[in-house]
């Protein structure tokens, strides 16, 4: 695949994600994203994320706490005596 389409898709897949109000995860492996070219790549989407009104760019930490309160687990049963 060449770059020009991994970054369109990518691109394409954000603002399809912002108009439905969802949620997008990328993930960049370390043997891929470490290159230039990639890192530019995604530099480029995230400056035009940041553009978009209401758009997070959380940290893993902060989605797993958002996901906590607004949908705790159910709460454990006791243990049978």
């Amino acid at each position: 695949m060449l770059p020009a389409d991994a970054s369109g898709r990518r691109r394409r897949s954000m603002i399809l994600k912002y108009r439905e109000g969802g949620y997008l995860n990328i993930c960049m492996h370390p043997f891929v994203s470490g290159r230039a070219l990639r890192v530019a790549m995604l530099d480029r989407l995230i400056a035009r994320m940041k553009t978009l009104l209401g758009v997070w760019l959380p940290s893993t930490g902060e989605v797993a706490q958002y996901c906590l309160e607004k949908f705790p687990p159910p709460p454990r049963p006791s243990p049978a005596r």
